[in-house]
């Protein structure tokens, strides 16, 4: 009888742990599992992880195209993963563009968790070329 309440303790502990419930959007539960971005890399197909603390994350509150914008960007590989958008509202949905290994993409992008002040935590579902993705990290800049 221990075993089988261990067990069941732990099928909820890992089905707890692996779920993410901003996939569809819509959840009011918007705490991050993992800080930084994680997506599928078009290029070679491989997951790819990169930690908040290796990424630049600006709010730009008027930007060329005269809209705010959020811009994220590896911070010694700015050619290597770039991602801008003018989506910054909770719950906006559009586009985002990524600048990867040379190549240019759009994504489909929502705003699961907006901010506008550095320190605030913004949050990212994304879909690139059929993959999802996500961001959860903090403002750093304000430009």
């Amino acid at each position: 009888m221990k075993i089988n309440v261990r067990i069941l303790l732990l099928l909820i502990t890992v089905l707890t742990l692996i779920n993410c419930s901003t996939d569809d959007g819509n959840s009011k539960d918007t705490s991050c599992s993992y800080e930084g971005v994680s997506y599928v890399d078009p290029i070679n197909q491989k997951t790819r992880l990169i930690a908040e603390s290796k990424l630049f994350i600006g709010y730009i509150r008027l930007s060329s195209n005269g809209k705010p914008e959020i811009e994220i960007y590896e911070k010694n590989n700015r050619d290597g993963f770039m991602f801008l958008t003018n989506v910054v509202a909770q719950n906006e949905s559009g586009t985002g563009d990524f600048h990867l290994n040379g190549e240019n993409y759009t994504a489909n992008v929502t705003c699961i968790k907006a901010g506008v002040t550095i320190g605030d935590e913004i949050r990212y579902s994304f879909i690139l070329k059929g993959e999802k993705g996500v961001f959860c990290v903090k403002i750093q800049d304000k430009i």
